[in-house]
């Protein structure tokens, strides 16, 4: 059965050890090597095999043309699963991570691998890469009235052999989710197909907790709404979601790290990363919601970890319709809309929430589908 391990992780060590009070503003000053601060990951993958998907799936994919947390919060999803996983798991996930020569991560750094969908998505310039993949990074349930088969365009059958070169079909996230899993967790696959399923699972897994990326307001995603808080920062609400607020949540956790004051070319965004994992898990093994005011939105979530992607589609789909469309109010800026203090913070609240949940789940995926393996592998 899996259980939570308690042991946060610094972001210099792979040794597990007890949490104190004093670890997230230490974690947070650290700063990581020149290395991990450079762009890198340019180039593009030779992984280019036809996957097959149904053709109505093209037109869904020009629905959400967006990243889902931005690579601080798909990493820092990354980090608190890594945190929670056994040892002989961590090195097997590791083991088939380092296979990995496509260039677009760092295959010693799950939470850089967390990332890897995003580029091999957008590596081929809207070729095949993404037309086949980029539909399985959300699905667009109607704000007013939701229908998850009519969003996954008729649930199109999932097989892993079902195209010629044997990968998975499928139409909408959740479904992804259902094959891909399936794949990691197969112990007779090839050894590339199921690198290739544990990249997509493990980015996969935070994108469907990405409340944008499981509503459709006829907006792009949120891309077209533009919202203005309450320091006047004007911003997509889409990139609201997916990058302000979890900026904004390691100011509220106070993890010593500020991305807004540094320019973007000196952005540390590893380091921000793993100070939000550690907070968020020293604030979780504390049982509480500090330093919110209110408990989290949902916090049960927490303890459902088994796998249910309909479920996580579900419950990311009412924190959107509840916490990034309904607040919204008209303003004197035109187009825009108005996020107020209180808003904000219960936004930050769910973004929280999302980003333990995540990972969570997905120590529970990686544990599930490595704990199984040949102990001789």
């Amino acid at each position: 059965m899996f259980a939570m391990r308690c042991a946060v992780r610094s972001s210099t060590t792979r040794a597990d050890r007890p949490c104190d009070r004093h670890q997230t503003r230490a974690i947070g000053r650290r700063r990581g090597s020149r290395a991990a601060r450079t762009g890198r990951h340019a180039g593009r993958l030779p992984f280019a095999s036809a996957w097959r998907i149904a053709a109505l799936a093209l037109s869904a994919s020009l629905a959400l043309p967006a990243h889902g947390w931005g690579r601080t919060g798909h990493a820092a999803i990354a980090y608190i699963a890594d945190a929670q996983l056994s040892p002989e798991v961590r090195r097997r996930v590791m083991q088939l991570l380092a296979t990995d020569r496509s260039g677009l991560a760092d295959p010693k750094d799950l939470g850089d691998e967390a990332n890897w969908a995003d580029r091999y998505r957008d590596a081929g310039r809207r070729g095949d890469a993404y037309r086949i993949t980029q539909p399985w990074h959300f699905v667009n349930l109607d704000r007013y009235r939701p229908d998850l088969r009519a969003a996954c365009l008729g649930r199109v059958e999932t097989d892993a052999a079902a195209s010629e070169s044997g990968e998975s079909a499928h139409a909408c996230i959740v479904d992804a989710l259902i094959a891909l899993r399936g794949e990691l967790a197969d112990t007779s696959a090839p050894a590339h197909r199921r690198l290739r399923a544990l990249q997509f699972v493990v980015h996969l897994i935070g994108d469907i907790h990405q409340p944008m990326h499981t509503i459709s307001n006829r907006d792009r995603g949120g891309n077209e709404t533009i919202v203005v808080m309450r320091h006047g920062r004007a911003d997509t609400l889409h990139h609201l979601w997916d990058t302000a607020l979890v900026e904004r949540l390691g100011d509220v956790l106070d993890t010593g790290h500020d991305a807004r004051d540094r320019p973007a070319n000196a952005h540390d965004w590893q380091a921000d990363a793993r100070a939000i994992a550690d907070a968020l898990l020293i604030r979780l093994e504390r049982g509480g919601a500090a330093p919110f005011e209110a408990p989290l939105p949902d916090a049960a979530c927490i303890a459902r970890t088994a796998f249910d992607p309909e479920a996580w589609a579900w419950a990311s789909f009412g924190i959107a319709r509840t916490l990034a469309y309904r607040p919204l109010r008209a303003s004197r800026h035109g187009a825009r809309y108005r996020l107020g203090k209180r808003d904000e913070l219960r936004a930050v609240e769910a973004v929280a929430q999302q980003l333990t949940c995540a990972g969570l789940r997905l120590a529970r995926v990686l544990e599930d589908a490595f704990g199984t393996d040949d102990p001789a592998s």
